[in-house]
């Protein structure tokens, strides 16, 4: 369901599928800068091939691209091989992953922020549904000065670091 108000686009999100296909849609368009904020990196919505895709041109095309992803916990996107996590170690320069400061452990909200202009907002993290905003920008003022906030109080996880041998 699409609603118009002033120069915003908001499209409801009920199903994973849905916010899969809305997040590779903004990703995709993205020109600078992504900032994920969710609870484990969320398989069904950011282990696959066309998602990975978006975000390595993303990470690849310059020296300005920045992504930013502030999760929870790690552990299962370790365990289970997450391509974010390969990908963020492999373009560490470009794709940070952090975990949520001690302030924001209860934070259960899930975004994705592409160019500080469109969102995807989750009001509950489990579940999905969602909105998803393509002309945000004035919106995103407030949302963007609260992800920096989050990402300056996050913490680097050594489980995420690239292992040496």
């Amino acid at each position: 369901m699409t609603n118009e108000t002033g120069d915003e686009k908001v499209l409801s999100l009920k199903t994973a599928e849905q916010n899969r296909d809305a997040s590779i849609e903004l990703v995709e368009q993205a020109r600078y800068a992504l900032d994920i904020v969710c609870r484990d990196l969320d398989h069904a919505l950011y282990d696959n091939d066309d998602f990975y895709d978006a975000v390595k041109k993303l990470a690849t095309s310059g020296p300005k691209a920045k992504i930013r992803i502030l999760i929870q916990d790690s552990n299962k996107a370790v365990k289970q091989g997450h391509r974010l996590v390969e990908l963020a170690r492999k373009l560490s320069s470009f794709i940070k992953i952090r975990i949520h400061g001690k302030r924001f452990k209860e934070f259960n909200e899930a975004w994705l922020i592409v160019d500080a202009k469109a969102w995807i907002r989750r009001p509950h993290a489990d579940k999905y549904i969602a909105e998803v905003n393509y002309s945000a920008a004035r919106q995103l003022r407030d949302i963007t000065k609260d992800f920096d906030n989050m990402w300056n109080e996050a913490n680097d996880d050594p489980n995420l670091r690239r292992l040496s041998l």
